[in-house]
């Protein structure tokens, strides 16, 4: 995918030098899918998937799209766009008629609705979250290297322009404009952070140094920040009728400080903590801290049903901050500890935790995390049978564990890029014969 925004003016709009193909529809989002298609696609984003990536303000966002702004404005057609490529790269076993990420990259392309130029760039809250969401969205695209190098450059893009809109712009933004930012902006770091913890090349993003005060997250609804009486009020399909009084929020911020700590045991010396042993003592204990004291609406409850104030996007927040949590901790005891009994125990308590959530919670909550989630299962997986090797546990229960864990995978794993956990099975030397994959 070529740069994904280009001679944009100062207002954000399409330089006059040039100008957008016509389209023969008479509106340009009718040019991109029927409404009805649309509608279902941003039903489903904002019902299935908002809860994990809280930025839009989806009162406002929709009723932005009502008024016919997506004809005017090509970043904020762009803007609707992404979302629905979003919601397709995420809910891979949803069917979307003949919309694919590739069909809305080629729409962004035609129409040229996010193509920044290298002297008239312009930054604003919505090319940010436009060019984040087409990052992640082509994440989900077959693993070549074009793709991995067009969202790479999507997401540097998207980093660039929100540090930028953080530390430069902010106090000039509505108050709706700067909680998308700053939602987005730990967002962006907890990915990074994500994938500089498994390994993979991750767009630079913060260093220590940094003063962040100024980018705490507010607890704040779409009600409370969506003020603007001018606008007719939107309508939608919505599964709750008092979607825009709930905050998921927290869920982030809960997210965030659980990734400050993997941030910081990269970037504080273990001497300063009293020596290897006692950093990861100390990070291990601030992790388990974070999850003890989560929101109610979050904490786990194991098997029961869940209260009347807790919503499925909370139940998806709730997977994603405690297999996070568990992959985190897996991860600091890979890297920093010595194989012993204790380590072995530990691991063993970690892939046992894992399997609880897995089994307890309903599938769609693990559907809603995406792409997301596949890579830290099989990193605690693998983890785990490491350190089994490494201490010679060639037990019945260690095989149980990893024929449970490579089970529930076959049932969630829609991604045939991600190498799944009977592949690492096959592939170690202690456990041929542990799975039939």
């Amino acid at each position: 995918m070529p740069a994904p925004l280009s001679h944009v003016d100062g207002h954000g709009g399409l330089s006059p030098s040039l100008p957008p193909p016509t389209p023969t529809h008479a509106s340009l989002l009718d040019a991109f899918a029927p409404r009805v298609t649309i509608t279902r696609m941003l039903d489903a984003w904002f019902n299935d998937v908002h809860a994990l990536a809280p930025v839009l303000c989806r009162r406002h966002f929709l009723r932005r799209i009502a008024v016919g702004e997506a004809d005017s404005n090509p970043i904020f057609c762009g803007l609707v766009v992404s979302v629905c490529a979003a919601t397709v790269a995420t809910l891979r076993r949803e069917s979307f008629g003949h919309m694919t990420i590739e069909t809305c990259l080629d729409f962004i392309e035609r129409y040229r609705l996010l193509q920044p130029g290298v002297s008239k760039q312009t930054y604003t809250p919505d090319w940010c979250i436009a060019i984040y969401n087409l990052g992640t969205a082509m994440m989900a695209l077959p693993n070549t290297e074009e793709a991995k190098m067009s969202s790479f450059n999507a997401m540097s893009q998207a980093t660039a322009g929100v540090r930028y809109l953080a530390y430069y712009c902010i106090g000039k933004m509505s108050k709706m404009e700067q909680e998308q930012v700053k939602r987005l902006f730990w967002l962006i770091f907890v990915g990074s952070v994500s994938s500089d913890c498994q390994g993979d090349l991750a767009a630079g993003f913060i260093t220590h140094q940094e003063n962040l005060q100024h980018l705490q997250l507010e607890m704040l609804t779409d009600s409370e920040l969506d003020r603007d009486l001018s606008m007719p009020r939107s309508s939608s399909s919505s599964a709750f009728s008092n979607w825009d009084n709930i905050c998921y929020v927290a869920g982030l911020d809960s997210l965030r400080r659980l990734y400050c700590v993997w941030h910081d045991s990269q970037t504080v010396s273990p001497a300063m903590l009293g020596g290897p042993e006692a950093a990861l003592q100390h990070y291990q204990e601030r992790i388990q801290q974070i999850v003890d004291n989560l929101p109610r609406e979050l904490r786990w409850r194991g098997g029961l049903s869940r209260p009347s104030y807790v919503t499925q996007g909370h139940e998806s927040q709730t997977v994603n901050l405690f297999v996070s949590s568990l992959h985190l901790r897996s991860n600091l005891l890979q890297k920093r500890a010595e194989h012993t009994p204790a380590t072995a125990a530990e691991h063993q308590r970690i892939i046992d935790d894992l399997l609880e959530i897995l089994y307890h919670l309903p599938p769609p909550v693990f559907y809603a995390n995406g792409l997301s989630l596949m890579p830290k299962v099989r990193d605690i997986g693998a983890a785990y049978l490491e350190e089994m090797e490494a201490s010679s546990e060639r037990t019945p229960e260690v095989q149980d564990r990893m024929a449970r864990l490579s089970s529930k995978l076959s049932d969630l794993d829609c991604w045939p890029e991600v190498p799944r956990i009977s592949e690492l099975i096959r592939e170690s030397s202690c456990s041929v014969s542990v799975v039939q994959a």
